[in-house]
């Protein structure tokens, strides 16, 4: 099953594809098999539990089978919103490729995560507004993950129960806001600048 989210007569509307050229909505592949309150969005079919998936992978099947019988939408018409387009948190993993690693003053043994705000996503074919300031911008093509429930310390074997399944993510990087002197997370300090913040007890369990 392959799905999506668009503006479909000004409404985001879930569709499933059909065939290299065609698309058709998951409400009307629903309605072909009988299966009644379709899920409007993702997030309500993640919410909605492993039945509400099961049911969307149905449809799906019997969309494939029988294209009549659902509402076709031709793929290059479409106006495209993010797959998941309003995700409770967005986990992005940094210095993720030996190619950027090697400049690595220490190679990182773990994923180093950051997060992003789910409103910098924006749907495939759509316009990135860059800025002077923003400086040399890197387009980062990334594999992604879509969750369909959470969990902690889940062991490597059971990891794949949690996936609702991969997409495609253009991760933007710009140097003029990463770089920037203001920027807390590349500002570089000797131990002597940080003693005026420091108290007692970080020194004495020896934090900077």
């Amino acid at each position: 099953m392959k799905i999506g989210t668009v503006n479909h007569l000004g409404k985001e509307t879930l569709i499933i594809k059909v065939s290299e050229d065609q698309a058709a909505t998951l409400a009307s592949a629903y309605s072909a098999i009988g299966i009644p309150n379709p899920p409007e969005t993702l997030q309500e079919m993640i919410d909605r539990g492993q039945d509400e998936i099961d049911n969307a992978k149905r449809a799906t099947d019997a969309a494939l089978a029988s294209p009549s019988l659902v509402e076709l939408l031709p793929i290059e018409s479409l106006d495209w919103l993010p797959p998941q387009p309003r995700p409770p948190k967005m986990l992005n993993v940094a210095v993720n490729n030996n190619d950027l690693n090697q400049y690595a003053f220490r190679k990182p043994t773990q994923p180093m995560f950051f997060l992003k705000p789910p409103t910098c996503l924006i749907g495939h074919g759509k316009n990135i507004e860059l800025m002077q300031e923003h400086a040399f911008t890197v387009p980062e093509p990334e594999i992604a993950a879509v969750f369909k429930k959470g969990g902690k310390c889940i062991p490597v074997e059971d990891a794949l129960d949690h996936l609702l399944g991969y997409t495609i993510q253009n991760d933007l990087t710009a140097s003029g806001v990463k770089f920037n002197i203001d920027s807390v997370a590349l500002q570089m300090a000797k131990p002597s600048d940080l003693r005026p913040y420091r108290t007692a007890w970080r020194e004495k369990f020896g934090f900077a």
